[in-house]
């Protein structure tokens, strides 16, 4: 595409060169989100950037600017025609209720998309980790003075399932023996895994045979 800009990578870190290259696109679409979002949760933003990885920030990040679009599209509480045009004022108004309500909708919702109607199911785990995004955002607003009141006392619990309710699922045969395979030949690794391989090979082939054997 015209005017993108070729990344160069300079690695001095510990870290694989795969790795560092997948964190600068993840950083990369989390900026591009954090243009899309109100100018008042800048403090959000930064508490993110700070505290939490690349990942849970994205997709903290994907979750509020959901939320905003849900506020626009399905609610009174705002006038504003995109996410960032969202007034401080109008996120002030915002009761517990509104998001216990819109909690539910994300449970089953459609959207229309190129002449198509998209069908979303979410389990307890996501509606769950929606949720947290929202708890977060206005527990950092609150401690920011954008909102005069920490309203996420009011949220509505989900369950989500232990880990020992959870169903156990094993790897087929021939997972295992590609599992097995990649750790014996160092297969499909960087120059600067390949190294890190070289010296803990025997050591996770080991601990891999003990798990698939006992």
């Amino acid at each position: 595409m015209a005017g993108e800009k070729t990344v160069r990578l300079n690695n001095r870190s510990e870290k694989p060169d795969n790795i560092v290259l997948k964190e600068h696109e993840v950083v990369s679409k989390c900026v591009e989100i954090e243009k899309e979002l109100p100018t008042f949760m800048r403090g959000f933003f930064a508490y993110l950037k700070g505290n939490v990885l690349p990942m849970t920030r994205l997709a903290y990040l994907t979750d509020i600017r959901f939320f905003c679009q849900y506020l626009i599209d399905n609610t009174a509480l705002t006038e504003a025609e995109r996410p960032r045009d969202i007034k401080q004022d109008e996120f002030n108004e915002i009761m517990a209720v509104d998001v216990n309500l819109f909690i539910d909708y994300c449970r089953s919702y459609s959207v229309e998309k190129d002449n198509e109607i998209v069908l979303y199911e979410n389990t307890n785990k996501t509606l769950a980790r929606k949720k947290s995004s929202i708890s977060v955002l206005f527990k950092q607003l609150y401690r920011d003075g954008v909102v005069e009141k920490n309203i996420t006392d009011g949220f509505d619990p989900i369950r989500v399932p232990k880990a020992s309710e959870r169903e156990i699922k094993a790897l087929q045969d021939d997972e295992v023996m590609i599992m097995l395979d990649a750790v014996t030949t160092g297969a499909n690794l960087t120059e600067k895994e390949h190294q890190y391989w070289e010296k803990t090979k025997k050591r996770d082939k080991a601990i891999l045979l003990l798990f698939i054997t006992y």
